[in-house]
């Protein structure tokens, strides 16, 4: 990741990771949080360790949707998972 000012240091990935967490629940869903690992190898252990955790969908079929919620949570490591949410909507 480079910065804005094009001298190629990247600041955000240093901070600390509750930071980081912080910033990262104000995203819409998990999902959202998850696909930040695509960033740097920093990013791509960051959101697994998130404290809260939550799901959105509007779908007819939910089977999409619950393998989505089973391959986040298989991939979240932190010991502690405070609030988790799942919503889906049939339309």
């Amino acid at each position: 990741m480079s910065s804005v000012d094009g001298s190629g240091e990247d600041r955000i990935s240093d901070l600390p990771d509750k930071l980081l967490h912080s910033i990262l629940l104000l995203l819409p869903s998990a999902s959202d949080a998850a696909r930040t690992s695509l960033l740097s190898r920093r990013w791509s252990r960051v959101w697994t360790g998130l404290p809260e955790l939550s799901f959105s969908w509007s779908a007819d079929d939910p089977s999409p949707c619950a393998d989505a919620v089973d391959a986040v949570l298989a991939a979240h490591a932190s010991p502690v998972l405070h609030h988790l949410a799942i919503s889906i909507y049939n339309p």
